[in-house]
């Protein structure tokens, strides 16, 4: 959206040359939605999406993604696919250039539809089939596939109808959300394993905050990890563990080799984290829930 917004500022300038004011005022407009855009583009907008991932192994072709529009709306939403790289710290960017070892599955997948309108409180059906290359290397490919809100047909007004000598002068900004999910295609055999490593604890900034738990999840070998992390809290006392730290769907995706994780810590009322053990578990996200990797810190 920010770059919609720096393609219409030169028309602004245009206007200069017939109403200074006008121009004058949709630039003070372009500067505070340039501002404030990034993070009104961070919201969902009522979409939510299952499964929010999608793994194409062994002998599976096929599979389905649920979309249900939580909105009070109708909505209709573009369905895509983008590549993108996780950083260390998890977070994403597109791939201009792919990298050693980056490898994308984008072009294995059909899929249908393209466009979906949904009426608010209804779900729609997305159909996935995989479609493999007959000399395609054993590996891992991923890609996201991304859903985005279409605006209304009637939504915007061309720039330049701005400057008939109206008096009053409104500008609206409709945003465009969007929700990404990976879907992963794995061909021929693989593994990997996981260790996690460097505990930290992290003291509040303010009385008001809670205090932090930093480490490093790493990833050895060609498959991606993605699971559910818990941390449980043993006095020295004898008396119960307590889990006081939980984050679900943690991935670490090929080719990075690690993952930094900071989790805030919420143990209950009354429960200080001192004179004791966290027991740090990362646990595969599927039905088995086999322990990934595991680590302990002694709080002194």
């Amino acid at each position: 959206m920010k770059s919609f917004l720096f393609s219409f500022y030169p028309r602004f300038l245009q206007l200069e040359k017939n109403n200074s004011w006008m121009a004058l005022v949709l630039t003070a407009v372009f500067i505070f939605l340039s501002s404030t855009v990034v993070e009104q583009s961070s919201a969902q907008g009522g979409l939510q999406v299952l499964p929010t991932r999608v793994v194409f192994e062994g002998r599976t072709r096929s599979a389905q993604i649920h979309l249900l529009n939580q909105g009070k709306e109708k909505a209709t939403y573009r369905i895509s696919f983008k590549n993108m790289r996780m950083t260390e710290t998890g977070g994403y960017e597109d791939v201009k250039e792919p990298l050693p070892g980056e490898q994308f599955a984008a072009d294995f997948i059909r899929y249908s539809p393209r466009q979906i309108e949904i009426e608010p409180g209804a779900s729609q059906t997305i159909r996935l089939l995989l479609r493999k290359k007959s000399d395609l290397l054993p590996g891992e490919y991923r890609s996201h596939m991304l859903f985005s809100t279409v605006p209304p047909k009637d939504t915007g007004k061309d720039i330049e109808s701005l400057a008939s000598g109206q008096e009053k002068l409104e500008i609206s900004l409709t945003p465009i959300f969007g929700v990404t999910i990976p879907v992963i295609v794995r061909h021929g055999k693989g593994s990997a394993t996981a260790g996690m490593a460097d505990f930290q604890i992290h003291a509040p900034e303010k009385p008001e905050d809670k205090s932090s738990l930093s480490f490093n999840i790493s990833r050895q070998g060609d498959q991606s990890l993605f699971g559910d992390i818990s941390i449980k809290f043993t006095p020295q006392n004898g008396a119960d563990e307590t889990e006081v730290g939980r984050l679900n769907g943690v991935a670490v995706f090929t080719p990075n080799k690690s993952r930094k994780i900071n989790l805030f810590l919420a143990p209950p009322k009354g429960l200080e984290l001192k004179q004791g053990l966290l027991n740090i578990t990362y646990k595969d996200h599927n039905e088995s829930k086999k322990v990934l990797a595991s680590g302990q810190l002694k709080l002194p």
